[in-house]
């Protein structure tokens, strides 16, 4: 420390530095909500998660659904080989809802051209869509890949997007 610097609160007390929660990284908060909504199916979670992101900023919000993005592009779309799989879920994209349309969307962008275009499109997207197209992200992970508790059943799939995504207030 130099003279007339100030120390952090935590410095400020011997033994101190490091005590203080921290708050947790956007991929924490992630793991931890895919964890919890495919134990429970949930929708507390997926609100929980979306609540925490909005706080922290857009930023935040792709980081989250950047990490969720990785996780689907490891798997195959349909069962079909890449360039068709990514054919496939820009055909549905053009006739889907707006919300699956945008992540559609964004799957195909993030498999074919990368992260950095994906965020473009994701930049582009209304804001009033990345919260539901976040947590339809979530719950496709939580019923595609899942964790180490299993996967997100068809039953809990469907109530979970009814109430966060369709009858979302």
């Amino acid at each position: 420390m130099h003279p007339g610097d100030h120390p952090s609160p935590d410095e400020a007390i011997p033994g101190m530095a490091g005590l203080r929660p921290r708050r947790p990284a956007v991929e924490d908060l992630v793991d931890d909500a895919l964890d919890a909504t495919v134990r429970t199916g949930s929708p507390a979670i997926v609100r929980v998660l979306l609540e925490e992101l909005a706080d922290r900023g857009d930023d935040a919000f792709w980081e989250a659904a950047a990490l969720l993005l990785g996780l689907l592009a490891t798997r195959p779309v349909y069962g079909l080989a890449e360039h068709q799989g990514v054919e496939h879920l820009r055909q549905v994209a053009r006739t889907a809802d707006p919300i699956t349309s945008l992540v559609l969307l964004l799957q195909s962008v993030h498999r074919a051209d990368g992260a950095a275009a994906a965020h473009d499109s994701w930049q582009q997207a209304p804001m009033e869509l990345r919260g539901p197209a976040l947590a339809q992200l979530l719950i496709s992970v939580a019923y595609a890949i899942g964790t180490g508790d299993g996967r997100l059943d068809p039953q809990r799939t469907v109530r979970l997007i009814r109430a966060v995504i369709i009858d979302a207030p």
